[in-house]
């Protein structure tokens, strides 16, 4: 088994929410992730990790920080950046126009994650194609908590997921039908954003319990499909 690291992604959006749920979709889908709300800190966040990091993906629209501001800042540090700006579907500035900044490739949301993925990994270099894990990850790992604010938290794996929600295998139960939970990264930093989510089934297995869940936030939610 190779040794080499996943194929790195830096999201760039000023929501916090968009961030959380961008981390969670994209590391099951077989990718290290990089998370910056700002302009400043993305320029700096990318020339600290650029060698890990194959793709951005930047919201072409944040507060002072237009698609073409943001991609020349990150051509200053790396004139062969591959930049890819999310924007909203219909909106302004047209997909050429943004192609003709020099982006690699334009994503209208709303959209679907495992499409998002699929273009994501075909613009990744070949020795990221050839050494990154198989993709989508079967199981993601992920802390669970009930609550928005949760104080109890348990490890759980993303089996399955899809445009509206995912599918979690818990070692417990967390809450019935309803109740509203939240998910990130096992291995996510401690002052990491959460991705709230409502339970919408739930049954106990033999090695625990599977509980259906349906992301929360329409403005995060709709941001991946």
């Amino acid at each position: 088994m190779s040794d080499r690291v996943s194929p790195g992604v830096l999201v760039i959006d000023d929501q916090a929410d968009i961030l959380a749920l961008f981390q969670t979709v994209l590391r099951h889908y077989g990718f290290d992730v990089w998370l910056a709300s700002d302009g400043p800190g993305a320029v700096e966040l990318y020339r600290l990790h650029r060698d890990r990091i194959s793709v951005v993906l930047h919201d072409v629209a944040m507060p002072g920080w237009d698609g073409a501001r943001m991609l020349s800042a990150l051509r200053g540090v790396n004139p062969a950046v591959v930049g890819c700006f999310v924007a909203g579907d219909g909106a302004d500035p047209s997909d050429a126009d943004l192609l003709a900044l020099g982006a690699a490739a334009v994503v209208r949301q709303p959209f679907e994650p495992a499409d998002l993925a699929r273009r994501l990994w075909g613009l990744v270099g070949a020795d990221d194609r050839r050494s990154g894990p198989r993709y989508p990850r079967q199981a993601t790992r992920v802390a669970v908590g009930a609550g928005l604010e949760p104080s109890h938290v348990v490890e759980s794996w993303v089996s399955d997921q899809s445009p509206d929600g995912l599918r979690l295998k818990l070692p417990e139960p967390m809450g019935d039908v309803g109740a509203i939970l939240s998910i990130r990264p096992a291995d996510a930093a401690a002052d990491a954003p959460w991705v709230p989510v409502q339970v919408r089934h739930a049954r106990a297995d033999d090695d625990g319990w599977t509980v259906g869940c349906l992301f929360l936030h329409p403005t995060a939610v709709q941001a991946l499909g």
